[in-house]
Order: structure tokens, then C-alpha cells, then sequence
């Protein structure tokens, strides 16, 4: 399983595993392409990570080839996208959900249904697994503790410690193979008793002002978020949680419904079908030869 396409709302989700394990040069940089376009249309302008400036292709396959991605289209047009980082496959398999950005935005929810098919795509490729989450957010934070099971920190449950040392172990897993790799270096700091993370927000890109981040719609989840977090100190919260069976049941169960509901309204609706990614690089690489 290498490419699968969604339909969901408006929008087409072309999710894409570990593309750099299969992708040619040309598929990479049409992806690198697109996610460069949502970046820049989007305001965040970032520079770290994949958006490194002097990224070179040796890094963006390796990139590539540790992470997932969604990319999101409306209207062919590349809108948005997130990424989940393979943090270990084998001892413990953990992914990290990565990056979100999202440049235009129907009034859908674009971060609990999508988020949670990737993670049905994960499951059956990887097996159970943890995931991990780090953000300010509080859409975000509540979203992620809602969907996903044994979620620690979370706004419902237990606020003193961890469910069990495996917990301290992911972090120590996300710390090594995603922090450390991907951000600012000498700029972070980690708090494994909190599972906070500190980092210079402004210059990530990040938005510093609480009152202008996207609010969950449960009141507690944004209550929790003042309460766990010290903004003016830059800091996210680092959620660790699980992907079994019993949440494969209930995401099921939920996916099933709505595609009915898609099924159900499509033939009313006539909408534009983006160019998948893989076409698109075939194109370019006709167009470049023509040229040539």
C-alpha cells in the first residue's frame, strides 16, 4: 500500500506512505513542490524541516522516507496537508503526527477525520503502535485526546502521571528521532515530568498568542490547555497515545457513516478532481523533455 485516495467534504486526501522508499526524483520534487505551495500560501513561510533552504535531495528523500503524508485539494489546488513521522517500526512502533498546515479551509474540520484514516492506514500497514502529538493548540490537543486511545496528558482522566513507563520511553523516542533531527538545534528544551516542550516559537513560525489559536469545542479541553501550558514560555504540550484494536472498532464504525453520507450527497455536488501526484510528475517529466 503506497498511495490511496479520499474523498472527504470538498476536499480529495491523497495519502501517501513513506513515498521516498518508492517515489523517482521527479514524483519527490513535484511533492516537494506542492507542500512549498501550501507553505508559502498559508503565511507560515517555514524554514526548518523539510523547508530547510539548503535541503538537498539526499535529505528530502530521507524525509521522505520516514514520513506519511496527507496532501489535501480543493478545487485541484494543493490547500493543505500534515505529515506523521516513523519514530521505530519494530521494538516499539511509534509515529509522531508531524506537521499540520492548512492554507484554505471550507469551514471543515480537516484535522478528525482525516487524522484518523491515516491512522487506520498506519495500523494496518505497521501493526498497534503509539502516536504522539506536539502542540498549543487547543482544536488540536482536544481533537487528539478525544480520538485516540490511553491519550496522557489529556483534559479527561488522570493529570498526575503517565498510564505506564513506555510513555517516558516514546518520549525519549520522539526527542532522538524528530526533535532532534528536525528542530532548531540548542533551542529546545523537554520536560519528561510535564511532557512539555519549550521552543522559540516566533522563529519556528508558531503563534504565540493563545486568544488567536483555534479553540476545541468542549470548554474543558481549553481550560486544560491554560491550566497545563505557560505560553509566554513557548511551550507545547507532548501528548503520547495508542492505536489498537478498540479504536480501529470505533474509527470504523465512524468512517462508515460518513462515507454513507458522502455517498448519499455526492451525486448533488460536481466537483473538480486534482491531478494526483504521481501524474503530475509524469507530466512535468514530459514537459521537461519536450523542452529539452
Amino acid at each position: 500500500m503506497r498511495r490511496v485516495v479520499k474523498r472527504f467534504a470538498n476536499y480529495e486526501l491523497e495519502y501517501l506512505l513513506q513515498p521516498g522508499k518508492w517515489m523517482g526524483l521527479a514524483e519527490m520534487l513535484n511533492l516537494k513542490t506542492r507542500l512549498d505551495h501550501v507553505n508559502e500560501t498559508s503565511g507560515h513561510n517555514l524554514k526548518y524541516g523539510i523547508f530547510e533552504p539548503s535541503i538537498d535531495h539526499n535529505k528530502m528523500k530521507d524525509f521522505f522516507t520516514r514520513c506519511n503524508f496527507c496532501v489535501m485539494f480543493l478545487e485541484g489546488e494543493a490547500v493543505g496537508f500534515f505529515y506523521n513521522v516513523m519514530l521505530d517500526e519494530k521494538t516499539v512502533p511509534a509515529i509522531h503526527a508531524g506537521l499540520v498546515m492548512i492554507a484554505r479551509n471550507q469551514g471543515v474540520d480537516l484535522l478528525r477525520v482525516p487524522y484518523a484514516y491515516m491512522a487506520l492506514l498506519q495500523r494496518k500497514e505497521y501493526g498497534d503502535y503509539y502516536y504522539t502529538n506536539i502542540s498549543s493548540t487547543p482544536s488540536i490537543i482536544g481533537t487528539f485526546g478525544d480520538l485516540f486511545s490511553d491519550v496522557w496528558p489529556n483534559y479527561r482522566g488522570n493529570l498526575i502521571r503517565p498510564p505506564n513507563k513506555q510513555y517516558v520511553h516514546v518520549l525519549s523516542l520522539l526527542t532522538k528521532e524528530y526533535v532532534d533531527r528536525y528542530f532548531p538545534k540548542d533551542r529546545i528544551e523537554i520536560d519528561q515530568k510535564r511532557f512539555v516542550m519549550r521552543s522559540p516559537q516566533k522563529e519556528m513560525g508558531f503563534e504565540q498568542n493563545p486568544r488567536k489559536l483555534s479553540r476545541y469545542h468542549k470548554l474543558e479541553a481549553n481550560l486544560f490547555c491554560i491550566y497545563w501550558l505557560d505560553y509566554s514560555k513557548g511551550e507545547d504540550i507532548v501528548q503520547v497515545g495508542r492505536v489498537d484494536f478498540k479504536f480501529t472498532v470505533r474509527l470504523g464504525v465512524q468512517l462508515f457513516l460518513l462515507n454513507l453520507w458522502d455517498s448519499i450527497t455526492r451525486p448533488f455536488s460536481k466537483k473538480k478532481v486534482p491531478v494526483p501526484i504521481t501524474q503530475g510528475a509524469q507530466r512535468q517529466s514530459a514537459d521537461q523533455s519536450k523542452a529539452a
